[in-house]
């Protein structure tokens, strides 16, 4: 590499960064944001990784102007502009990628500013992941509080690993509804988790739960020892969600795993249920509680008592608290403890 090569690819960079600070609605922005990654792909193809580092700092600053926008619907207008051109879909956005720009633009300027001048050395990927961690971390510091019903039911919130808590009574729950992490390295929750429900379930309750489909022969061989198999259902994945796996399968549902505690009580339930837009406020893995607020129709009535024994940031709760169950959450993380006791924030007028 030429020291010509590295002046040239810092004047194109220094440019972006003018523009970019001259810019004035969403189409200037995402020039920009073309421009930094062009610039960043042939930096790095030439060895000039002052220029490639650079490059990745134009493009994070215009996704966090490019938040600033009120982007993230598929409405004509979005833009602001009122034409009916402005569309996710006409600027080549997809919703995930719009809901990432408005969390960046959240962040702080003075945490944000710093993050990028701790993180110049760092590869694309790395500073991609610490914007991204920023706006999760801003996001969960005033977490939105679900209003509770004054109903008598509170969701019940234990910290520690669902396996060892003795405050799960035996034969108790109506339901067990859940979303468990899915990689190989976490196989051996699902014989835990059959073994919880063996116990915790009343005769005839009910586990339903997310699941992958990589592991899923030795999922329901987990299950199976514990319970009896009833069904297995569909989350239609919107769109946006769909995703390419490892295996090279285009992924467009998940399983929904349906098991009981005999004797079987037959309720009518539909086997395919749309995902709807994520919900990433509190985590990456969150999820959209609607789907949960109609496996609690399926498989539980009003006043039902519910467990989620890996309840991340809340999305069952969620469900529950809208649905008048009675939940009880447990989770490992600390951290999601505190989230989960911030959004479900017990106070007087809650209470009967």
């Amino acid at each position: 590499m030429t020291a010509t090569i590295q002046e040239n690819a810092l004047a194109k960079i220094d440019e972006a960064k003018r523009f970019l600070a001259e810019a004035r609605d969403i189409t200037d922005i995402l020039k920009i944001h073309d421009m930094a990654i062009a610039a960043h792909a042939w930096a790095t193809a030439r060895g000039a990784q002052e220029a490639a580092a650079l490059a990745i700092e134009i493009k994070l600053r215009a996704e966090r102007k490019g938040g600033e926008f009120p982007i993230g619907r598929k409405e004509a207008g979005t833009f602001g502009s009122g034409k009916k051109h402005d569309t996710l879909s006409s600027f080549n956005l997809t919703p995930k990628e719009s809901e990432r720009w408005q969390q960046m633009a959240k962040i702080p300027e003075k945490r944000f500013e710093q993050v990028l001048a701790d993180s110049r050395k760092k590869t694309q990927k790395a500073v991609l992941q610490v914007a991204k961690d920023l706006a999760q971390e801003l996001n969960r510091k005033d977490p939105a509080k679900i209003p509770v019903p004054d109903n008598g039911f509170y969701p019940k919130i234990l910290e520690g690993d669902f396996r060892f808590l003795d405050e799960l009574e035996s034969n108790f729950f109506d339901l067990l509804l859940t979303d468990p992490p899915y990689g190989e390295d976490y196989l051996e929750l699902w014989s835990s988790l059959g073994q919880l429900a063996k116990r915790v379930l009343r005769p005839g309750g009910w586990l339903v739960s997310y699941s992958g489909h990589a592991f899923l022969p030795r999922v329901l061989g987990a299950l199976c020892d514990h319970l009896s198999y009833h069904w297995m259902m569909a989350l239609k994945l919107e769109k946006e969600h769909a995703r390419i796996h490892s295996s090279k399968v285009f992924t467009e549902w998940k399983p929904i795993l349906v098991f009981y505690k005999p004797p079987r009580e037959d309720r009518e339930i539909h086997d395919m249920i749309v995902s709807g837009n994520s919900d990433k406020r509190f985590h990456e893995w969150g999820q959209n509680p609607i789907p949960f607020e109609q496996l609690l129709e399926f498989f539980s009535d009003q006043g039902s008592k519910v467990l989620d024994p890996m309840a991340g940031y809340g999305s069952v709760v969620e469900a529950c608290v809208h649905q008048n169950r009675q939940v009880t959450a447990c989770d490992i993380n600390p951290e999601a403890i505190s989230v989960l006791r911030k959004r479900f924030d017990k106070t007087r007028s809650y209470l009967r």
